[in-house]
């Protein structure tokens, strides 16, 4: 693992240049679909820098306030020396983690959380359950720092103490979180967005609009069955003359040669930097409609 260090700590300008530049372990939940309050195509839109950071509320403030009480607890309780450590895999520099806690000594990994809901705090505290974004987490800080112990630290503002659970390396499922992972960045390299899931969309019924969209609806139908009718006859077509250009009934039917295609996303995975040759477009992009089968 390598470690980076800010000037001036996580949470900073250079930290979060740095993070928006990977993907971190409060990301990885996001990709494998198990943090249900956000999307990848939102996660996408926040690192090619369309979308800003997360409002703080008062849930992230009560994080905020209380790590580092929650860290100081784990050191005295527990005996370690915890400190805060950003991480960036050696091979893959995209893979990257701010981790809560780490005691380089002893090779021991402390995420620590601080909810302020209580029906989270009572399933932790009397169930040793927690959210299965949580998990996923840490395996993703598991991957990068391959430690000897984990832990989960849950800090329970009504008592001023954690409850601890142990964590233990899930190869299966840290196999898919770096194949998805993977597949996540190079569509942020090369601008291809995700699919978006139901979340990424408003509903809008209106009797007008319904009426519009019927309309668009049949007019979709009779064109496909006009491409698919063209592109019957210009197999037809081609078919009567003799691998070569021939004329008919003032038609002129030519044969062309392929056009020379480059694979762009392999070149930017490459490292080469095409997208200074690139012609910017005045456009703010384009919408297109789904019809329902």
């Amino acid at each position: 693992m390598k470690i980076v260090n800010f000037l001036e700590g996580q949470g900073s300008d250079d930290w979060l240049k740095w993070r928006r530049g990977g993907i971190g372990a409060s990301d990885i939940p996001v990709i494998m679909g198990t943090n249900r309050y956000t999307t990848p195509l939102k996660l996408w839109n926040k690192k090619c820098g369309f979308e800003s950071e997360d409002v703080v509320n008062s849930a992230i403030m009560h994080g905020v306030k209380n790590e580092g009480v929650a860290r100081d607890w784990i050191n005295e309780n527990h005996n370690i020396k915890l400190e805060p450590i950003c991480l960036e895999d050696e091979e893959h520099s995209h893979f990257r983690a701010s981790l809560d806690g780490y005691y380089k000594d002893q090779r021991t990994l402390v995420e620590i959380k601080c909810p302020v809901t209580d029906s989270i705090l009572d399933d932790v505290r009397v169930r040793q359950k927690v959210p299965e974004y949580w998990l996923d987490q840490i395996q993703w800080q598991i991957i990068l720092c391959n430690p000897i112990r984990a832990m989960i630290a849950v800090w329970d503002y009504r008592y001023n103490s954690c409850v601890t659970i142990e964590a233990f390396c899930l190869p299966e499922r840290q196999e898919k979180m770096k194949e998805r992972a993977h597949d996540f960045w190079r569509k942020v390299v090369c601008g291809v967005q995700p699919e978006p899931q139901s979340q990424d969309y408003i509903v809008i019924e209106t009797t007008e609009l319904k009426e519009f969209l019927k309309e668009y609806g049949e007019l979709e139908k009779q064109e496909k069955r006009v491409k698919t009718r063209k592109k019957e006859l210009k197999q037809q077509i081609i078919e009567q003359g003799d691998d070569g250009n021939f004329l008919s009934y003032g038609y002129c039917i030519t044969r062309c040669m392929p056009k020379t295609t480059y694979d762009i996303p392999k070149m930017k995975m490459d490292g080469i930097d095409v997208d200074k040759y690139i012609r910017q477009s005045k456009s703010i992009g384009f919408y297109k409609i789904n019809v329902p089968k």
